[in-house]
């Protein structure tokens, strides 16, 4: 117990850094070690007990080592876990997602919510032959280059929101990814309006989340979620909805079910996956 008490004190002296921001576990540089999880709660190397309200940024939804899951992926990692080929495991939570989500018809897999975003930045720019992604200030898309613009920075460095300035969220991202990136206050018709007449076409897609997840919640305005699905389809954008929390919870079929878009061509959703690394990329054709 006193090797983890130091081990526990010695780690308070250190701060672990993404970029130029930190995600500590319980706030500021004197933050705990986990040790251990169950349920909805954590202990620390020193046995303290703590509610965990944060349930790793939202994809633990039934709890921590949940008996029926934990139990399940034991028995998969006895039959080994990385093939360089589709399983059969693959193919049936595919062919579930689909199911439950009437706008999808063609799934790909991912190992993360990261590595999902850039597939579907990809898609899109390959799909419209056009560099330029629209995304909102406040929204988080991943580790990223190409959207982790505007996401922590002081409400002062965007700008003027009729000319809103991306900011990066960390060194290390190249000046010259500002070129691609054009960001916009979330919920504002006439901004994204502007924007679209503006650029339109040259825009490969707006990327957002249904509601932002990152300040408790802020649900869109009534038709914001329909306006950015109408004007992208005029100009012949890709609509990526970003669903890493909303996937499954607010809905079986997510955002588009909960909120009522209706989908259209070219649209791509992310979907997150339970408890695991994984994530997964979803496609109406």
């Amino acid at each position: 117990m006193v090797q983890k008490r130091n081990r526990c004190r010695n780690a308070r002296k250190r701060s672990y850094h993404w970029g130029e921001f930190q995600f500590p576990l319980l706030g500021g540089r004197n933050y705990a070690l986990c040790g251990k999880a169950k349920g909805g709660y954590l202990w620390d190397v020193d046995g303290r007990e703590y509610i965990d309200y944060r349930m790793a940024f939202g994809p633990i939804i039934l709890g921590h080592a949940y008996d029926e899951v934990d139990q399940k992926v034991i028995e998969e990692i006895q039959k080994g876990i990385l093939f360089a080929m589709t399983g059969e495991l693959e193919v049936a939570v595919a062919e579930m997602i689909v199911d439950m989500s009437p706008a999808i018809d063609m799934v790909r897999m991912a190992c993360s919510g990261t590595e999902a975003t850039m597939h579907a930045i990809r898609v899109a720019r390959a799909y419209t032959g056009r560099d330029i992604i629209v995304k909102f200030e406040g929204n988080y898309h991943g580790m990223h280059d190409h959207t982790l613009w505007s996401t922590y920075a002081p409400v002062e460095a965007y700008g003027n929101r009729r000319s809103p300035i991306p900011v990066a969220a960390s060194s290390g991202i190249p000046t010259a990814m500002r070129d691609f990136i054009i960001v916009l206050p979330f919920n504002d018709f006439d901004g994204f309006d502007r924007v679209m007449k503006s650029h339109g076409e040259q825009i490969a897609a707006v990327i957002t989340e249904p509601c932002q997840g990152n300040c408790a919640a802020i649900n869109p305005q009534p038709g914001f979620l329909e306006l950015i699905r109408q004007r992208t389809e005029e100009h012949g954008c890709v609509f990526i909805l970003d669903e890493v929390k909303t996937g499954f919870r607010i809905a079986n079929g997510g955002a588009q079910e909960y909120y009522g878009i209706k989908p259209g061509p070219g649209n791509v959703c992310q979907v997150p996956w339970q408890r695991l690394p994984c994530g997964g990329l979803r496609r109406q054709a």
